[in-house]
């Protein structure tokens, strides 16, 4: 290919490389959606149950060409829309992205108790009735 144009396009910075990952997810996420109602339009709740089963492993990423961690694998559920969590920071020096840390586990025993906290407290202030996930 033509590496100057791929530059030009930035090919392989941050946000292309962000780009092509959250591309990647949502046609996932249409599969398994598309495999059980069939290659058609989706409604909303086909699309959500879509993401709401995405399930991308480390075969999968390679098929696809995003293993030797390009990303991570992910589940998504009902009950967790977070995925796998781990999360790299990366600091722009003027030219480049460079990555500053290696990858860093979410510390959920103390975030996720919040989050329900205040998930609990906006659906009581606003008469909102939760999703049940048990089904």
């Amino acid at each position: 290919g033509d590496l100057e144009k791929a530059r030009e396009n930035s090919f392989g910075e941050v946000l292309y490389n962000r780009g092509l990952v959250n591309a990647m997810l949502g046609i996932e996420a249409g599969r398994p959606a598309q495999k059980l109602w069939g290659n058609e339009r989706m409604s909303g709740a086909q699309v959500r149950w879509g993401l709401e089963n995405l399930d991308v492993n480390e075969e999968r990423l390679e098929e696809l060409g995003f293993g030797g961690g390009f990303t991570r694998p992910i589940k998504v559920t009902c009950e967790d829309h977070e995925g796998n969590g781990p999360v790299l920071i990366q600091q722009w020096d003027g030219e480049k992205w460079s990555l500053v840390s290696d990858w860093i586990e979410p510390i959920r025993e103390v975030v996720r108790p919040m989050i329900e906290e205040a998930a609990a407290a906006f659906a009581a202030e606003n008469n909102i009735t939760p999703r049940d996930c048990s089904a």
